[in-house]
């Protein structure tokens, strides 16, 4: 399931510089947040009640594995059929 994006929301996730380490693609609050298409609160709660794990980098960088925000926060709707 993938989250259509369009040319602005593409440059503003380089700019914020997604990056690949061991498998996981970290990206910032903000840029978790474009990719989803949500408030970067959404983010921060889902990362405070533990849907999804928050990685430190340095003392102050927070960043999320988009891999990890597909799979526990982008669900498919159930359709009948």
């Amino acid at each position: 399931m993938s989250h259509v994006l369009t040319r602005a929301e593409i440059l503003e996730l380089k700019r914020l510089a997604v990056i690949s380490v061991e498998g996981k693609r970290l990206a910032s609050i903000r840029g978790a947040a474009i990719y989803c298409g949500v408030d970067p609160r959404t983010i921060r709660r889902r990362v405070a009640d533990g849907t999804i794990t928050g990685y430190t980098v340095g003392k102050k960088l927070l960043r999320v594995d988009l891999n990890e925000v597909d799979s526990k926060l982008l669900q498919r709707i159930p359709t009948a059929g």
